[in-house]
């Protein structure tokens, strides 16, 4: 083990009575954060340390998705969803119309409680699908008008659509 988790379960490990921890994640585009037990924080030093990822899941780079059908949803979809990505997606699938940035913004927070700081937090929230699945994953189409983008749902992609709409409006 190295070094640093040894020292880390040194300090916090050995606590008798378990204190949160706050995790923050930050990048381009990245906000988050979020208390968590210390068996979690424990869980995500080795993680971040070994780099250790489950058998089904990584980036787009170390997966062969070339056998994923364009007109649906790549089977682990939804499980890996974050909050944002699915409050994002639930929200444009309501909407029969492109929204915009603003009014994208608006209604996860209202709706869903989701906080986004601007139009670079809706960036790297489709930076995810992308980092996800690879580039010529085209879920979401951004038009600009009036100023800013206009959201909508990937009209070339019915099949994705379809099972947008009857799996997060049911």
């Amino acid at each position: 083990m190295r070094d640093d988790l040894v020292m880390f379960k040194h300090l916090y490990g050995q606590v008798s009575k378990k204190m949160p921890v706050t995790v923050n994640l930050s990048g381009e585009g990245i906000e988050f954060e979020r208390e968590i037990s210390e068996d979690a924080a424990i869980e995500i030093m080795q993680l971040s340390i070994s780099d250790r990822r489950s058998n089904d899941e990584g980036t787009a780079e170390e997966r062969d998705d070339s056998d994923v059908d364009a007109k649906t949803l790549p089977d682990d979809f939804f499980r890996r969803l974050s909050s944002k990505q699915r409050a994002m997606l639930t929200v444009l699938t309501e909407a029969k119309d492109p929204l915009t940035s603003t009014e994208l913004r608006r209604r996860m927070d209202e709706e869903y409680d989701i906080e986004t700081s601007g139009g670079r937090a809706l960036a790297g929230i489709l930076a995810g699908f992308t980092r996800k699945y690879g580039a010529d994953f085209e879920l979401v189409s951004i038009d600009w008008g009036d100023g800013e983008g206009l959201y909508q749902l990937n009209p070339n992609r019915p099949g994705y659509v379809e099972e947008l709409e009857s799996r997060l409006l049911d």
